[in-house]
């Protein structure tokens, strides 16, 4: 099982990228034309699960961002709709990325300075909001 789980992650790994989760989905389709049914909503019902959990940690300190994808790499494997959208996801993502490496390169010191104080305000924020939320509901 390890060993097949290792194999999945080097082909979602090494396929291009914009293309990887669509690829997996029809990968999946071809390679297991007769998986059970219940095998099928099993997968279904653990992606839901893990969205809903990582919404939960996002409001509160844990992994949400990390287990929201988990989810949804899951959900993608039968839903042709949501594998096309981790796709364009992925494409954006790595344009801002790009867009931010290439910023921090050329910024000045007093700018770099400046964007760490105000990402350390923000975490700040998000951490004063959860701790909110979570005296709220005590």
């Amino acid at each position: 099982m390890i060993a097949r789980l290792k194999r999945g992650w080097q082909q979602l790994k090494n396929a291009a990228p914009g293309h990887r989760f669509q690829e997996r989905a029809e990968r999946n389709r071809r390679k297991r034309p007769g998986r059970p049914t219940l095998a099928r909503l099993l997968t279904l019902l653990i992606g839901i699960l893990l969205v809903g959990v990582g919404v939960v940690f996002c409001l509160i300190p844990g992994p949400g961002l990390a287990l929201i994808f988990l989810g949804l790499a899951l959900f993608s494997e039968r839903s042709p709709k949501v594998a096309r959208c981790l796709d364009s996801t992925e494409l954006n993502v790595r344009k801002v990325s790009a867009w931010g490496k290439g910023w921090w390169r050329h910024a000045t010191n007093a700018a770099k300075f400046a964007a760490l104080l105000a990402g350390m305000m923000v975490a700040a924020g998000a951490v004063y909001v959860a701790y909110s939320i979570m005296v709220a509901l005590r």
